[in-house]
Order: C-alpha cells, then sequence, then structure tokens
C-alpha cells in the first residue's frame, strides 16, 4: 500500500521525551511529562503541558502541572477531558488519576485508584468507557494481567482477574472494528522476555488469540494505531536493547505486511503516537543505549490510503 512519511519539525520546541502522555484532544495534539535528559547527562522525569493545533507550532500550557513528574502513564481522551493515569518517577510507583478540560485546570480523581500503582500498561475508550490492563509496579517487579473499566475514571470495576495474555507491561492497545486489540509487550526488568503475540476482545472479559507470532519481531515499548481502517504497529524494543523502525499493517491482526523497515524516523521506542486530521502523528522517542542514548524532539507525519483487505492477504509477510 502507498504511504508516506513527512518530517514536520527536528526540533520541536518542547524538550527531547520518551514515554509521555500523547493524546488528541480538542482538535489539538497534546503530550504530558515524560522521560528528559538534561544538560549533566542525567535522567529526570516531567510534568510540564504542551499542545499543539499542527504540530509545528507548540503552547507550553502548563510548566509544572499538579500531579507529579512521570513517564509511562496511561492517557486517553473521553467525553470533554483527558486522563492522566498512574506511571513511574524512578523511584515509585503511583495510582493516582487526574483529568482536565483544558490541560491547566487538573482535577485528582483519586489517589489510589483499586487498580494499585502500576504503569506501562494498556490503557484505552471503548464502548463508552475507560480500560485499563496489564502493567507493571516498578518497586517490586510485578506485573499484571488484569483488566479494569470506568466510565468517570473515578468509578472502576475489575473484568477479569487474570486475562489469557498473561502478566505483562510495555504494550500498546487500541480500537478497531468494535474491538479492543493488544499487541506483543514483556516482561520490564527481563529484557529478553517479549511478545509478538496479537488479541482481540469485545468486552475485556473473553479475549481471542488473533496470532502468538505475528510476522514482527517479538517487542516491548512499541506503539501501533488504527488508521484509515488498518492495524498499524511500528518501532519497539527487541532482543535485550536493541530499537527498531520497522512499520508493519493488517487489517485482521493476523497477516502483516511491512511497509518500512527502516523507516525514515530512526530506531526509537516509547515516542507519541496518535491520529489527528486523519494523519498519523509521532512525537520524540527514545533510541536506545546501544544506538547511543539519543532522545529525540522531532515530529513525523504519515499519510497513506485505506487498506484493501485483498491486499493484505495476497502480500502477507507471516510466521
Amino acid at each position: 500500500m502507498r504511504s508516506r512519511w513527512t518530517l514536520i519539525t527536528g526540533s520541536a520546541s518542547w524538550p527531547p521525551r520518551d514515554s509521555p502522555g500523547a493524546v488528541a484532544f480538542a482538535d489539538r495534539i497534546w503530550l504530558l511529562g515524560g522521560f528528559h535528559c538534561d544538560a549533566s547527562g542525567a535522567f529526570q522525569r516531567l510534568n510540564d503541558v504542551w499542545s499543539s493545533a499542527d504540530g509545528r507550532r507548540w503552547e507550553r500550557v502548563m510548566d509544572q502541572a499538579p500531579w507529579s513528574a512521570r513517564n509511562l502513564a496511561g492517557c486517553v481522551a473521553r467525553a470533554g477531558r483527558m486522563y492522566l493515569m498512574g506511571g513511574f518517577d524512578g523511584r515509585h510507583t503511583f495510582a493516582d488519576i487526574w483529568a482536565s478540560t483544558d490541560g491547566r485546570r487538573w482535577e485528582r480523581l483519586t489517589e489510589s485508584a483499586p487498580w494499585g500503582a502500576r504503569g506501562a500498561f494498556g490503557c484505552t475508550v471503548h464502548d463508552g468507557r475507560i480500560w485499563v490492563m496489564g502493567g507493571s509496579e516498578w518497586e517490586h517487579g510485578v506485573h499484571f494481567a488484569d483488566v479494569w473499566s470506568s466510565v468517570d475514571g473515578a468509578v472502576w470495576e475489575r473484568v477479569i482477574e487474570r486475562a489469557p495474555w498473561g502478566p505483562r507491561a510495555m504494550f500498546p492497545v487500541l480500537v478497531h472494528d468494535g474491538a479492543m486489540w493488544l499487541f506483543g509487550g514483556g516482561i520490564y526488568h527481563d529484557r529478553e522476555h517479549n511478545h509478538s503475540d496479537v488479541w482481540r476482545s469485545v468486552d475485556g472479559l473473553d479475549w481471542e488469540p488473533i496470532t502468538r507470532a505475528a510476522a514482527w519481531a517479538p517487542r516491548r515499548f512499541h506503539k501501533a494505531i488504527a488508521h484509515r481502517g488498518a492495524l498499524w504497529l511500528m518501532g519497539g524494543a527487541s532482543a535485550g536493547s536493541i530499537n527498531r523502525n520497522d512499520v508493519w499493517v493488517s487489517t485482521h491482526g493476523r497477516d502483516w505486511i511491512c511497509t518500512h523497515d527502516p523507516a525514515p524516523w530512526g530506531i526509537r521506542h516509547e515516542f507519541g503516537l496518535l491520529e489527528l486530521q486523519q494523519k498519523v502523528w509521532l512525537l520524540g522517542g527514545f533510541s536506545g543505549e546501544i544506538a547511543g542514548n539519543l532522545i529525540y524532539h522531532d515530529i513525523w507525519q504519515l499519510e497513506s490510503e485505506s487498506m484493501d483487505p485483498h491486499r493484505v492477504a495476497e502480500g502477507s509477510n507471516t510466521r
């Protein structure tokens, strides 16, 4: 299929970062917090808020939000509010939930969500509810396989205590064709433990394994998005600290086509990825240790044609 990446800017006005909250809200791109390297070379977490309507001109909405500096938090938008949930600060794991209608005024809905302290979890909005699943608790290396949902971010229901995809973190979840989809992930403190499976669920309770070994390599800290009738998966880390910049596309999650390897945006993981104005936006990310610990603040845009399911079936690369 035809798809094209365009560099919007190689140097956005916000500091370089990976693992921010990234969401499309009120016809704008929003970046919340994340992981940064300061002038001395030391890693630090952030709690700033940035917003843009076009990816080129950015407004620093808040230098320091009331929520603590963090990365790998969950971030979604629903019913006129953005939500920031959980995450890590390098020493502690959070269980708090914050909501805002404008990115300036933040309300703490709870300091301790019933799903407990966790970061690097899957989250999405489906069937009028916010969903949280899996993830890791930093201090003790505990990983989860539970699924929770909420209408308002304050009252939560545990849908299932142990989903069949098993304990894992660092995976994306999205909504496509009326269902939630989960892709890969791994165990936070074991870099060799990664998955390349794809799971689907309509209700968060019953999960169908679409494939247990997709064509793309097992990975963590990758991103995925539903765009123009297809599933797109890209980047991430695999086999220790090896980072990737490949792009894969599928209509049904089982058969995948590699559209770019390498993609023009360079190897990286934990970048922001969202859809706005019928285009896909990729923001920032981290190259990993092997590639020199580069933290990006570039912005790329993907434009593509709608997916033809028959072309995927004919040109699939499965294993």
